[in-house]
C-alpha cells in the first residue's frame, strides 16, 4: 500500500493552498467532504463555536435568522443602520458553518463572487 496522509485545514483558503501546493508538487490526492475534526481535553469533547456576522439588507433578516436558528445559531446582537441593512452578529458551532455559504446565497438570491 503506497503512503498517504491525512490533511487537516482551518478553513476554505488553508484547504485549497494546502490541495494547490500539492498538487504542483506532483502528488497523487483526492478531496472529500469536510468534517468537523474534534479532541479530548481533559474527558470531554469541547465544541467548536465560531462567531457568525451577517451584514444583510432589512428585508431577508427572517430569513438568514431561521438558517441560522436551524443550524442551532443564537443571535447575539442586531443592529439597523437605517439605511436598509441590517448587521447580524451569532454564535454557532463550527459544525452548523459546514455548507451555509451555498444555503445563504440561494435564500439571500445574493450573486456568487
Amino acid at each position: 500500500m503506497p503512503d498517504a496522509f491525512l490533511v487537516a485545514g482551518r478553513g476554505e483558503l488553508q484547504l485549497a493552498i494546502i490541495i494547490e501546493t500539492m498538487r504542483r508538487e506532483g502528488y497523487e490526492l483526492s478531496v472529500g467532504r469536510p468534517e468537523v475534526v474534534t479532541k479530548m481535553i481533559d474527558g470531554e469533547r469541547p465544541r467548536a463555536v465560531e462567531i457568525l456576522i451577517v451584514d444583510c439588507p432589512e428585508e431577508v433578516v427572517g430569513a438568514v435568522t431561521q438558517m441560522v436558528g436551524t443550524r442551532r445559531g443564537r443571535m447575539m446582537k442586531m443592529v439597523n443602520h437605517g439605511s436598509g441593512r441590517a448587521r447580524l452578529e451569532f454564535r454557532i458551532p463550527a459544525r452548523g458553518l459546514i455548507g451555509f455559504r451555498t444555503q445563504f446565497l440561494t435564500e439571500t438570491r445574493a450573486p456568487a463572487s
